[in-house]
């Protein structure tokens, strides 16, 4: 019959083994408070990741957006350069200024009011004696680095530009959009216009930034982005990458990274000669295109019927 140790016997060996266990365990909480304030001062002292949205306030340039007096340019459609581009971004595409450096860089800037012009940082940056056309001349040229954005100040206005209107309301996914911007595949420049829509908007290095389905070539740089139907400024095309499905996509800041300050002014002789000369433009361009309009009426009401003349036969009288 097999014999077993009384429970009593037994007691001493494993209260034993319970002291030992517990003084390591007791051994580890002591270390464990010990390291773990170290190791919180390290974590909360790390370096931050390039990806967290970096929250240090960007600097705002601000823009001045001026009641726009003169007419929608209609008269540009007899120019070829103008001809596909919707009546609505007549004016933005009228506002295009060509930056050449003398290091062979180019890029598109955009007048936005007759004192100041929109293009992208990289355009500028280590521009050699930057050249603009329309006989610009630059007084300085601010920037924010972050965004790849830039405004030139000119040192006098120009008084044929348009003054465009920015977006006050939010951009979002779905807008319908249209790039405007410079050509340099051709000589002269043309004009670049591709419409399309916004596919979103993230918050990229602490600038709101969009991306659209639109397409672009070399030279867009500094272009703009207009609704498609209101033409008011939403963005400006800077930056671009490839997205999945090799769908060219291209990024820029949105309205937000300007401070629009707006303001009315008397126009100057020189405004007032160049709104009366446009004035009486499209008037004679709209008188035009009804004397037209009525002709081609006349032709599709017309029930006389058209008899070709035939050379060397003389017609016989009854």
């Amino acid at each position: 019959m097999a014999q077993y140790k009384s429970y009593p016997e037994d007691v001493p060996k494993y209260r034993n083994d319970i002291l030992k266990a517990t003084g390591v365990v007791m051994s580890s909480l002591v270390v464990a408070s010990i390291i773990a304030p170290i190791l919180k001062n390290k974590l909360n002292n790390r370096p931050k990741p390039e990806t967290e949205v970096n929250t240090t306030p960007l600097p705002q340039i601000v823009v001045i957006q001026e009641k726009d007096y003169y007419p929608i340019p209609k008269s540009l459609k007899e120019n070829e350069r103008f001809s596909e581009i919707e009546d609505q971004h007549l004016k933005t595409a009228s506002n295009l200024v060509s930056i050449v450096c003398d290091n062979n860089k180019s890029g598109t800037g955009v007048l936005i009011n007759p004192y100041q012009v929109v293009t992208a940082n990289h355009v500028m940056d280590n521009c050699k004696n930057p050249k603009l056309s329309h006989s610009l001349e630059i007084d300085e040229f601010v920037f924010i680095p972050q965004a790849d954005f830039a405004v030139i100040n000119l040192n006098r206005f120009y008084p044929a530009a348009y003054s465009l209107t920015f977006a006050e309301d939010e951009i979002k996914p779905g807008r319908k959009a249209a790039l405007v911007a410079l050509d340099y595949s051709v000589n002269p420049p043309g004009i670049f216009y591709e419409t399309g829509e916004v596919v979103e908007v993230n918050l990229i290095k602490g600038v709101r930034t969009l991306r659209t389905n639109i397409p672009c070539i070399h030279g867009t740089s500094g272009g703009i982005y207009v609704d498609k139907i209101t033409s008011e400024v939403i963005g400006f095309h800077t930056d671009y990458y490839v997205s999945v499905g090799s769908i060219n996509s291209y990024n820029g800041p949105t309205v937000d990274i300007v401070k629009v300050v707006k303001r009315e002014r008397k126009l100057k002789q020189e405004e007032e000669d160049i709104k009366w000369h446009r004035e009486d433009l499209e008037r004679l361009v709209e008188k035009k295109y009804k004397k037209n309009q009525l002709k081609t009426e006349d032709q599709k009401t017309s029930t006389k019927k058209y008899t070709p003349k035939i050379p060397g036969k003389k017609s016989r009288k009854k």
